[in-house]
């Protein structure tokens, strides 16, 4: 993302992204973390189950929708 704004108001520009990003992260369900090294996990993108094996058999990716969850 880029955003320009005049030099003046760089320091305000700075204040407001991270207070917007802050306000953001509060606000997430972070119910949606996985453990990788339990016996089976659920991708939290599109909710896939699989052991880690199959995991590491795809190089780090969910089996069912691509999204990367680990090191391949």
């Amino acid at each position: 993302m880029q955003l320009a704004v005049a030099s003046q108001d760089a320091p305000w520009a700075i204040r407001f992204i991270k207070m917007a990003q802050e306000e953001a992260m509060a606000a997430e369900d972070h119910s949606d973390a996985i453990d990788l090294d339990a016996e089976s996990a659920s991708c939290p993108a599109c909710g896939d189950e699989f052991s880690p094996q199959a995991l590491q058999e795809s190089g780090g990716r969910c089996p069912g929708c691509g999204l990367q969850l680990g090191a391949g």
